[in-house]
């Protein structure tokens, strides 16, 4: 089992060093300025992938892997190598997303209006008719920015069905190609395909819950610059334990209603509140309640959600 971790380069400066532990996979000749990494990542398998081991690991990461996760190439190695056999292995950059909306798809439309509503015709269209939207996204399934290591042989199943997908947008007819090469609003130019492309990964999986995925769980001294007070004292301790576990067992039977009541616990946002300066004091005020009562109150949610949803 050879466990090949590749950094992708798209310019002079963004090459893998020699001491990262990371093997360089250069696309300067093919930038892909609006498919990005989906393009990158089909040429990938067919450059390097294809022809593997069955059971070798591979990942396609981008030159932030670090900055975002705090992880090395050995961090990730020794990862794989104590948890040995999965089929792919999750390092979710942004892990509280998890509990802060139903699935990514919901936080994809808070960023990208209307993202859904075209995800879903990209599956209809491919004769995968599915509401991405009604997906439960738990800890075993979310991966954001491509950040995952799987076998040759997820490779085998995974990248067909992105072709397909591709291959549905790129023969549909003018008007509706232009919809997913339309600007999604983000902080650099970007469009639609690309951050639906992002997210067909946790989506494959959701769809395929056959395949053995290990998700990636921070320690307190690695991403705490992300989270706050309340998201640590949450993502840091037993209380995700418990709620993880609980997740993971029930949530295709899971009430959105009842798992929305613990998302606004961990982020009381006081919509309806106009003055400014008054929503943030509101909020300040709850959150330190709940760090105080949060042990007791996800033991009682879980046990309650439980008694509702048998």
């Amino acid at each position: 089992m050879a466990i090949n971790l590749y950094q992708l380069q798209y310019d002079d400066e963004t090459s893998a060093s020699p001491e990262s532990g990371l093997l360089t996979y250069d696309c300067r000749a093919n930038p892909e300025f609006l498919k990005r990494e989906v393009a990158h990542l089909i040429r990938f398998y067919d450059d390097i992938v294809a022809d593997a081991d069955t059971n070798d690991y591979f990942a396609l990461l981008s030159p932030k892997f670090n900055y975002k996760t705090g992880l090395t190439a050995e961090d990730v190695k020794e990862f794989i190598n104590n948890n040995c056999g999965k089929d792919i292995y999750l390092f979710n950059p942004y892990p509280m997303h998890v509990y802060q909306y139903i699935n990514m798809w919901e936080q994809a439309e808070k960023c990208h209006p209307d993202i859904i509503a075209l995800t879903n015709l990209l599956f209809q269209m491919s004769g995968l008719p599915t509401d991405v939207s009604l997906h439960r996204h738990t800890v075993e399934e979310t991966v954001y920015c491509n950040y995952w290591v799987a076998k040759k042989s997820f490779f085998d199943q995974f990248i067909p069905f992105v072709r397909k997908l591709d291959f549905t947008i790129d023969t549909s007819d003018s008007q509706i190609k232009q919809k997913f090469f339309s600007d999604a609003n983000y902080q650099t130019p970007a469009c639609y395909y690309c951050f639906i492309f992002e997210r067909l990964l946790t989506t494959f999986l959701v769809l395929n819950n056959n395949i053995e995925t290990f998700p990636y769980i921070y320690q307190e001294n690695i991403g705490k610059y992300k989270m706050n007070k309340i998201q640590k004292k949450f993502y840091f301790t037993k209380n995700r334990i418990d709620f993880d576990r609980w997740d993971s067992d029930k949530y295709k039977e899971i009430n959105t209603t009842l798992l929305k009541d613990f998302f606004y616990f961990l982020n009381p946002g006081f919509e309806n509140v106009r003055i400014k300066l008054l929503r943030r004091l509101l909020i300040s005020i709850q959150k330190k309640i709940n760090i105080i009562r949060m042990d007791s109150y996800i033991m009682k949610k879980i046990v309650s959600y439980s008694r509702n949803e048998i």
